[in-house]
């Protein structure tokens, strides 16, 4: 059977590739689907270096090159965004099908805390919370932004 496009499914920050368990259920009979547990998420190793977009996109060109995945559309979910992002930046277009942004917040850098300055205030707060218990940062996070009851 020839199958579609292969559809890469990137998770957003702290997740791994089970957050995509729906996608890969309805797109694998068609696609070749690739997804992983980007470097210091899911089951991955944890590190302290090169947890950039721009590392990322290069781990990722190194997955897609190693496994022979060719013109793929890469799904980018939230801190994935840039990831993409990073990766287009660096490799370009020319070997990819197209790209799908999920759910990302759109940045717009240091001019966005001079116009927000509360909001920009109040992330700051949360990354002290996240230092200081970072289970209960990604509960708050996961009950902020998925709305349904999930089961566990």
């Amino acid at each position: 059977m020839n199958k579609g496009l292969p559809i890469v499914f990137i998770p957003g920050w702290s997740t791994g590739a089970d957050i995509w368990r729906n996608q890969i259920d309805r797109f694998g009979s068609n696609h070749r689907i690739v997804s992983f547990d980007p470097r210091s998420q899911g089951r991955s190793t944890k590190t302290l270096d090169g947890n950039t977009p721009e590392q990322r996109a290069a781990d990722l060109h190194e997955l897609l090159t190693r496994e022979n995945v060719r013109r793929p559309v890469l799904v980018g979910w939230s801190q994935a965004a840039q990831d993409v992002a990073a990766y287009v930046l660096k490799y370009g277009t020319k070997d990819i099908s197209g790209i799908a942004l999920v759910d990302a917040a759109v940045s717009d850098g240091a001019a966005g805390i001079a116009e927000r300055p509360k909001e920009a205030a109040f992330q700051f707060d949360l990354f002290g919370t996240y230092l200081s218990d970072q289970r209960a940062y990604l509960r708050g996070m996961f009950r902020a932004i998925i709305s349904k009851p999930q089961p566990a």
